[in-house]
């Protein structure tokens, strides 16, 4: 004989459908709440790449010049012998995707991985109607062996010699830079014309509205963007152009005293 008692306390075992609905509105709740801890975290780890990137980067143009007689690896925008061949731009295919140009470049001996040169999230970009994820997103600062005329009329040559580094000092004298938009050639074009405070070339705004950067005593950083409209410089950039700006730009000043100052 069945015993109906037992039969009610086997019906109990299973969930009622309010029972489901209130434990996926848990794990629903949850799920909110651990996405944005996630997004950070994920933020976090692609802009430690992107530093660890510039570190590696940084110690190949330092081991260059201790076994070049203390000269700068050159950083023109054309001709052979550069730290990257100039002569195929990022910004365009077939240079966007062939690593040949950052192959035959006088960096990549001392530390041959192509994966260095990009941004884990400088990726998916359209460029001429293409979705690809670029080989390169940084470039060197012009003061850097670059054009001996960039900032020679505002009393700063460029730097040839890592001795000649003095203004401003290694710890503070950008190397590598995260360019953004207005990247091509590999060489960051950054005037202190105290007559015009313009951004000639665009750095990045990843990892937070930010740019990472290296500089010359071999350290890097993250610059997180304070003055409004360094965020949005992508928009009002027109290839070739210049922007103008007040100098009450912080992050352009910034990047002014880290290129040439007294």
């Amino acid at each position: 004989m069945i015993c109906h008692s037992h039969l009610k306390l086997k019906k109990r075992k299973a969930f009622t459908l309010i029972e489901l609905l209130v434990v996926i509105a848990i794990i629903a709740i949850l799920a909110a709440m651990l996405m944005p801890a996630l997004a950070k975290a994920k933020l976090k780890a692609q802009n430690t790449y992107c530093l660890n990137n510039l570190k590696s980067l940084t110690l190949c143009w330092i081991m260059y010049y201790n076994d070049a007689n203390d000269v700068l690896v050159p950083n023109n925008t054309s001709g052979a012998n550069n730290w990257i061949d100039p002569t195929q731009k990022v910004n365009a295919l077939p240079g966007a995707t062939n690593t040949a140009p950052i192959i035959a470049g006088l960096l990549y001996p001392f530390n041959s991985s192509v994966k260095i040169y990009a941004c884990p999230t400088d990726a998916n970009k359209n460029i001429g109607g293409t979705l690809v994820d670029p080989v390169r997103s940084y470039s060197i600062n012009g003061q850097m062996n670059g054009m001996h005329t960039l900032n020679d009329g505002y009393g700063y040559p460029a730097n040839v010699k890592f001795t000649s580094i003095r203004h401003p000092v290694p710890v503070n004298a950008n190397v590598f830079v995260d360019e953004g938009i207005s990247i091509d050639d590999g060489f960051f074009e950054q005037r202190v014309d105290p007559a015009n405070w313009i951004w000639d070339n665009i750095p990045a705004s990843r990892h937070g509205v930010g740019c990472t950067l290296s500089f010359a005593d071999g350290h890097v950083e993250f610059w997180r963007w304070t003055y409004g409209d360094t965020a949005t410089l992508a928009s009002k950039y027109v290839y070739g152009s210049q922007i103008t700006e007040s100098p009450a730009d912080s992050d352009l000043a910034r990047f002014r005293t880290a290129t040439a100052s007294p």
